[in-house]
């Protein structure tokens, strides 16, 4: 009898662990998209020509929750896709070839940081940004 109460707690303490990580994956990925959704300019630039902006929702090629982003640094325009939620949150990729070129990372105050990593982005500084 005492295995059967100890074994239904364990089960009931981790569906509810399970129930709030999912949760929490939910709530992170509403807090990037929120971070994210908008144009965004540099200390000295413009938002008529903004650094960063954000399209519509859409599903990744591996079908993970995303937004459209438009990326302008010195004249070069990037369109890539932001992941929202899952294992590579965060990571700004390429459309075309799904890999990695910039990561996102959400700051007070209506600003984000993007750190560049390669593909067109290669050589580019870390930018932070204010929210226009």
């Amino acid at each position: 009898m005492v295995t059967k109460v100890a074994l239904a707690s364990l089960l009931m303490a981790v569906g509810i662990s399970a129930a709030f990580a999912q949760n929490n994956a939910v709530t992170e990925a509403q807090n990037t998209e929120r971070a994210a959704t908008g144009t965004f300019k540099t200390a000295t630039g413009t938002c008529q020509a903004a650094y960063f902006k954000s399209g519509p929702k859409l599903k990744s090629v591996r079908g993970e929750d995303a937004i459209t982003t438009v990326i302008v640094n010195s004249g070069v325009t990037v369109n890539a896709v932001l992941i929202l939620a899952g294992a590579r949150q965060g990571q700004i990729v390429n459309p075309m070839n799904d890999q990695a070129i910039m990561l996102f990372e959400p700051l007070e105050g209506n600003q984000i940081r993007v750190h560049p990593l390669g593909g067109p982005a290669a050589g580019w500084p870390v930018a932070d940004l204010s929210k226009c």
